[in-house]
């Protein structure tokens, strides 16, 4: 279940993951960009963990915005503005939400690629941070719409109308935490560990998502930022923003593994 609390937890896994791969992002930045890619990833990222683990933001919607002012000041570069865009819109989804499941965070971050593509004007394709996002959530969204139960049809009181929004007992993904199982007379409630296994197996397909999405960027040519000033010879190399949405995923990836760890439930 993403809260505040959980959100400032992810995001200092993802700036574990941007500090261990900062001297990557350089030497791939330096191929077509000015070579300030790793130092502005993991400055920024930095900065907002530390934020919002020093503050208590009243809700998610609140978190992210806060999250995207930090990033955008901490990282002033172009793809700091993208992220921060991404944020945004994820902060408009969430606003006045102080707890979501996965399908509800997975709903957010759909506004935040599609924020990202009205205001930065990019779209798939185009070798941008976009072609690791998309995939990934793509992913998420298979992944959730696999073991969401059909929607009831008719509008009755006893039956949920069409089109609303799953109620969250009824969803698989909010179960994963919030549901607990008796385990035996005198023994403490935990939470289903098969339904927890969901959770961590739909982010581990959105990881692995955002990593081919990544290396596709290979045969892409640049059509934004110094790159595409030559964009023939950006053809054969990674982009540098896309391989920041890689390991995005994978430090949230690393969180819901290690927090699993922790807890044996979750």
């Amino acid at each position: 279940m993403l809260t505040t609390d959980t959100l400032s937890e992810v995001l200092t896994s993802i700036s574990a993951v941007m500090t261990s791969n900062r001297d990557y992002l350089v030497r791939l930045d330096q191929v077509g960009g000015d070579g300030d890619l790793g130092v502005s990833m993991d400055d920024g990222f930095a900065a907002v963990a530390d934020y919002l683990g020093s503050r208590e933001p009243k809700d998610l919607g609140q978190a992210f915005r806060q999250a995207a002012r930090v990033l955008n000041e901490a990282a002033p570069s172009s793809l700091g503005t993208i992220l921060s865009f991404g944020l945004m819109g994820m902060a408009r989804s969430l606003r006045g939400v102080t707890e979501a499941d996965l399908s509800r965070t997975t709903e957010a971050l759909r506004a935040g690629t599609q924020t990202i593509m009205a205001r930065a004007e990019c779209a798939p394709g185009e070798k941008t941070l976009l072609d690791a996002l998309l995939p990934a959530v793509q992913a998420l969204e298979e992944a959730v719409g696999a073991v969401a139960p059909p929607r009831a049809a008719e509008d009755t009181e006893d039956t949920q109308r069409a089109g609303e929004p799953l109620l969250r007992e009824e969803h698989p993904w909010a179960l994963a935490e919030t549901v607990p199982v008796e385990v035996g007379e005198g023994q403490p409630r935990t939470a289903d560990p098969m339904t927890a296994d969901l959770v961590t197996a739909a982010l581990g397909r959105a990881a692995r998502a955002a990593a081919a999405g990544s290396a596709a960027t290979r045969q892409m040519r640049a059509v934004h930022g110094r790159a595409a000033y030559s964009a023939d010879r950006s053809v054969g190399a990674l982009d540098g923003g896309a391989e920041v949405g890689r390991l995005i995923f994978e430090g949230i990836l690393a969180w819901r593994t290690a927090r699993s760890g922790r807890t044996g439930q979750e």
